[in-house]
C-alpha cells in the first residue's frame, strides 16, 4: 500500500515499528562500541527499558502486521503458485540488491572473513536455520527473511483454518503450538546440542504462530471490516484473545521478552478509520516515509549502524544522544538509497516480470 493510499495507518505502524527495532539495536552496538573503547556505560531511567524491550516489540508488530497485510494479497490471486510467485519476488530482488554491497562493506571492514564465503548462499537465501548457531549471517537483522519464508509456508493453511473454524479456534491452535515451541527452546538443549534448541524455538514460526495467527483473525476482520460487512468489535474481541493467549504463554515460562501482547494491542489500537485518516495527515509524514522504506531499513541499518558507532565510540564520541541521531540519519539514508534505486529502474523492471508471471494486466508503456 502506498504513502498516500488508503491504509496509511498500515505504513505508519511498519513505521514505529523499525524505529523500535532500531533504537534495540542501537543499544547492543552501543554498549559494546563504549565497552571496548573504555568510554564507560551506565543505564539511566526507563528509556532503557523502551529501547531493551524495543527490539521484541517491533518485530512482533512487522509479524502481525504482515499477516494482515498477506490476507488481502492472498485472496487478490488465485492459486498458490501465483502467491509464492508474487511473494518471492516481493523480498528477495530488494534483499538481494541490499545484502551484496553489504557484504562487500562487511568484507573491507574486516567482519567477514574469506572462509565464510561458503555460507552466503544460505544468506542469500534465507536457510541459515538449517545449521543452527553456524551459518548465522554477517548482518543479524537477515534472520528476518527466514522469517519470513516461514510466514509464507504456514499462511495458506491458516487462512483455510481460519475461515472454516473461526479466528478463535485458530488462536488457540497457534498457543499449543508456541508452548511446544517455548518448551523445546527451554529444555530441548541436550537433544539438540547446546543452544541449538533455543535457536529452533526462537527462530522458527513456531515461537511466531501467536503473532501469524493474530494477523491472519485480524486481517480477515479488518478487510471485511473496511468494506463494512463486520462491526469494529469481532476486531477488538480477537485482539483481546490473541493478547491473552500470548500473554499465558509468556508467563508460564517467564519470557517476557518477548512483547507479543503489546504488539496486539498496539496494532489493534491502529486499525480504527479515525486513526487511519490521522495517518495520512502531514504530521505524520515522516513516520509514513519511514514505514514506507521499512523493509529496505530493517536490512540495511544493522551494518552501517554498528560500524559508526564503533568509528564514533573508537574515537572518544561519548555523547549518547548524539551518536543515536547521527546513527538514526545515517541508517534512513543508506535505507533511503536502497529502496529509490531499486525501485527506478531495477524495481520497475523487477515489477514488471512480477507482473507477467502473476498474469497481472501489464504497466503502462510495458510491450503486452
Amino acid at each position: 500500500m502506498g504513502p498516500s493510499g488508503r491504509h496509511a495507518n498500515i505504513e505508519v505502524t511498519r513505521g514505529v515499528a523499525i524505529l523500535a527495532v532500531f533504537g534495540y539495536h542501537f543499544l547492543g552496538f552501543w554498549r559494546a562500541a563504549v565497552g571496548a573503547a573504555g568510554l564507560g556505560w551506565t543505564p539511566r531511567g526507563p528509556e532503557r527499558h523502551v529501547l531493551l524491550y524495543g527490539g521484541t516489540w517491533g518485530v512482533s508488530v512487522f509479524v502481525v502486521v504482515s499477516a494482515l497485510v498477506l490476507v488481502r494479497a492472498f485472496d487478490r490471486f488465485a492459486g498458490l503458485l501465483t502467491f509464492y510467485r508474487r511473494r518471492l519476488l516481493r523480498i528477495f530482488p530488494l534483499f538481494w540488491w541490499i545484502a551484496v554491497p553489504l557484504m562487500v562493506l562487511a568484507f573491507a571492514a574486516g567482519r567477514m572473513q574469506a572462509d565464510q564465503l561458503w555460507k552466503v548462499p544460505f544468506w542469500l537465501t534465507g536457510t541459515e536455520i538449517l545449521w543452527p548457531g553456524r551459518l548465522w549471517p554477517v548482518t543479524a537483522a537477515w534472520w528476518f527473511i527466514t522469517l519470513i519464508l516461514q510466514i509464507y509456508l504456514v499462511f495458506p493453511p491458516l487462512v483455510a483454518f481460519a475461515r472454516r473454524f473461526g479466528p478463535a479456534p485458530l488462536m488457540g491452535l497457534a498457543l499449543v503450538v508456541n508452548l511446544a515451541s517455548l518448551t523445546l527452546a527451554q529444555y530441548g538443549d541436550h537433544v539438540f546440542g547446546p543452544g541449538a534448541a533455543s535457536f529452533i524455538g526462537l527462530a522458527f514460526v513456531g515461537s511466531r504462530l501467536v503473532e501469524v495467527a493474530a494477523g491472519v483473525s485480524l486481517g480477515l476482520l479488518y478487510w471485511e471490516w473496511s468494506a463494512g460487512r463486520r462491526p469494529p468489535l469481532a476486531t477488538v474481541a480477537t485482539v483481546a484473545w490473541s493478547a491473552a493467549a500470548a500473554y499465558l504463554a509468556l508467563r508460564l515460562f517467564d519470557w517476557e521478552f518477548i512483547a507479543q501482547p503489546w504488539a496486539l494491542v498496539f496494532v489493534v489500537l491502529m486499525l480504527p478509520g479515525v486513526v487511519r485518516a490521522a495517518c495520512g495527515s502531514r504530521v505524520m509524514a515522516p513516520l509514513l516515509w519511514v514505514g514506507v522504506i521499512s523493509y529496505a531499513f530493517y536490512l540495511a541499518h544493522s551494518l552501517t549502524m554498528a560500524l559508526l558507532v564503533q568509528f564514533l565510540a573508537g574515537r572518544g564520541v561519548s555523547s549518547e544522544p548524539l551518536v543515536l541521531a547521527a546513527s538514526l540519519v545515517m541508517a534512513l539514508a543508506v535505507a533511503a538509497g536502497f529502496h529509490f534505486s531499486y525501485r527506478a529502474p531495477v524495481g520497475y523492471r523487477a515489477l514488471v516480470v512480477e507482473r507477467r508471471l502473476t498474469g497481472l494486466r501489464p504497466l503502462t508503456g510495458e510491450p503486452r
